[in-house]
């Protein structure tokens, strides 16, 4: 019968149960699997962060882009959301009303001359997206007919389709025309629109259902 043959590993092994105390095990073990260790909990750190910023984040009831030259602060904008929340019902079912403001800060009238090239171009290339997954129903503008000369992107008030020459006057109310939206917490002028859909395929409408219930409940209140 031929001897058993001692591998290498073996011998290390056998070593390190018969000559090594208890700690010295533990730092050995330590010392071959804690690269393993460190990438297990820099993946349960990622993990964590991921949740609690999806905990943190909410999930809104009602998408509405504000396009204009005018940046607004935070400050304005939390203000405007909670002008339009009130007339909004909480549609998630999350205890909460809340509106997310997309803002798209270009210069219609001059084609965003005059401001950075990096700035206008995330505005437009947001704005297009906005159209194309029909994310924001109501929209904000301070300058409507450059918006509606530029995209002829909205729908008479009454949702029906304007004609193609059609001014944007007739599109459009004022801000301050709905006294129940009280004052503008912006230093401009102010005009609400709805988007028009013109897909038959009905996906338009079933994406901008729950705004164009907050569009008609904020326009039973003009006088």
């Amino acid at each position: 019968m031929l001897p058993d043959y001692e591998t290498e590993t073996d011998r290390v092994h056998r070593h390190l149960k018969e000559d090594l105390t208890r700690t010295e095990r533990l730092r050995n073990w330590w010392w071959y699997h804690r690269f393993y260790l460190l990438l297990a909990l820099l993946v349960l750190l990622l993990l964590g962060y991921f949740a609690w910023q999806d905990a943190g984040v909410d999930d809104p009831d009602y998408h509405v882009a504000w396009v204009g030259v005018t940046q607004l602060t935070d400050e304005e904008a939390d203000a405007l959301t909670q002008r339009l929340a009130a007339f909004g019902e909480d549609v998630n079912g999350d205890g909460r009303v809340v509106v997310q403001l997309h803002q798209y800060c270009i210069d219609l009238s001059s084609n965003g001359e005059g401001q950075s090239g990096q700035e206008v171009l995330a505005a437009y290339n947001g704005l297009e997206t906005d159209f194309t997954v029909y994310q924001s129903g109501i929209f904000l503008l301070e300058d409507p007919e450059s918006f509606q000369a530029t995209y002829g992107a909205l729908c008479r008030l009454d949702g029906t389709l304007p004609e193609d020459d059609e001014s944007a006057e007739t599109l459009t109310v004022a801000w301050e025309d709905i006294s129940t939206l009280g004052a503008l917490p912006v230093d401009c002028d102010c005009y609400l629109g709805f988007r028009g859909v013109w897909d038959d395929s009905g996906t338009g409408e079933a994406r901008l259902e729950d705004d164009w219930a907050l569009w008609c409940n904020i326009l039973s209140s003009v006088e």
